[in-house]
């Protein structure tokens, strides 16, 4: 550090010195100055800095600049098809327009990594019931690209990808894919720390290898494959049991028996489990879109079956007793085994389903003593509200260990 004394009456002669005197240096560096006054004196400080540090910075901020220009013109298809998505599916307001349940099924966001990644699981498992609907299949993938949108191109990310059995040879899987493969922006490739493939079998990784010509290195050097969902939650948490387990709970349940099944497990069901163990294992976390309110750990079978009776304004049509025996036979093993619903299923069966699930619970969530207490607060059938904060009361205050 160099620094040059000047007295008092000639502060105006320092300040105003030429350029060759305040920002030259020895050859080779650039001297960057700073006046100080101490007492009656100027004092100027200098550092040197490497010329070519600086000249290396602006060369450094014009290739970036000339990169966010040449990125931006080759992002205009994907910018368009997510503008255009959101426009079709009504603006800022566009997720009210998807199936609430694909945020618990197709793709769901599992907050963040010890290292600050978000984490994002993909189950298009789930997609199998619709692949022959092209307008809901153009629905779906709408949602996944405005979903990604928000995590890819803004942060850090590991995306999961559940296999489950998946055909991607589908034609209608396999043009979306490729379409989606070829207007994805860089950043996508950049933000992606990690590509997980939970339980891929032989036949999935020689599939994988017959498309690694089409795909990009970047992306091929961070493909991983994870055997078990504690494995992967051992990998993303590492540190922290409690997260570890919030994280096994997020995955679908045909993921939980998925992997009891290649562990030698018994695999999990819905009907006749105790609430709590079916809420702590593999309870949903449910964001309901209409009114932006949340609620955690449902059990998977009230959360589905509920949304596909409201989208088929089952309410208007309750009954439990006109029900296909065959197509309630159906619902039960699809209920129970965690695939996803078929669709124009009857309300009825599902008003029956639904009551049976109820009906298999190893305690009742209503008791005599419950209906006798009903009677005596004199509920009105058609009072909603004092029904339903009868409810909140017997669920949260009355109901027996086992069913809570």
């Amino acid at each position: 550090m160099a620094a040059e004394a000047v007295k008092g009456d000639d502060v105006k002669s320092v300040n105003s010195g030429a350029p060759s005197d305040r920002r030259r240096g020895s050859r080779g560096s650039l001297k960057v100055g700073e006046d100080v006054r101490r007492g009656s004196f100027v004092v100027r400080k200098s550092v040197q800095v490497p010329a070519l540090t600086v000249v290396g910075k602006v060369f450094e901020d014009l290739r970036q600049e000339c990169e966010q220009d040449e990125e931006s013109d080759e992002d205009a298809p994907y910018h368009e098809v997510v503008s255009e998505a959101r426009e079709v599916l009504g603006g800022r307001n566009a997720f009210k327009t998807f199936h609430e349940e694909w945020d618990a099924q197709l793709l769901i966001r599992c907050g963040d990594t010890f290292a600050g990644y978000r984490v994002v699981l993909f189950c298009p498992f789930f997609l199998r019931t619709i692949l022959d609907d092209s307008d809901e299949m153009d629905r779906a993938f709408r949602f996944v690209m405005l979903s990604m949108d928000e995590i890819a191109m803004q942060r850090k990310y590991i995306f999961v990808y559940c296999y489950l059995g998946m055909d991607w040879s589908d034609p209608s899987l396999a043009s979306r894919l490729r379409f989606a493969y070829d207007i994805l922006p860089r950043r996508y490739g950049i933000n992606l720390k990690a590509f997980y493939v939970l339980h891929p079998t032989s036949g999935f990784k020689v599939m994988l290898w017959t498309f690694r010509p089409l795909i990009g290195r970047e992306l091929w050097d961070k493909i991983e494959y994870i055997n078990s969902l504690d494995e992967i939650c051992e990998l993303l948490h590492p540190n922290d049991e409690t997260k570890r387990a919030v994280l096994k709970r997020q995955f679908p349940l045909a993921v939980h028996r998925q992997d009891a099944e290649l562990k030698g497990h018994h695999k999990p069901v819905v009907f006749g489990v105790p609430l709590r163990q079916m809420c702590w294992y593999y309870g949903v976390d449910f964001v309901d879109k209409t009114t932006g309110k949340m609620y955690p750990r449902l059990p998977p079978a009230i959360v589905f079956l509920c949304e596909a009776l409201e989208r088929e304004a089952g309410e208007a049509d309750f009954s439990v007793f006109d029900a296909d025996c065959e197509e309630i036979y159906r619902l039960v093993d699809i209920i129970d085994e965690g695939k996803p619903l078929e669709r124009e299923m009857s309300p009825a069966s599902m008003w029956c389903v639904l009551k049976l699930w109820v009906d298999c619970l190893p305690s009742p969530l209503l008791s005599f003593q419950a209906i006798d207490e009903l009677k005596r607060k004199q509920v009105k059938s058609g009072d909603m509200v004092a029904q339903r904060n009868f409810l909140l009361d017997s669920f949260h205050n009355h109901l027996s260990p086992e069913s809570a």
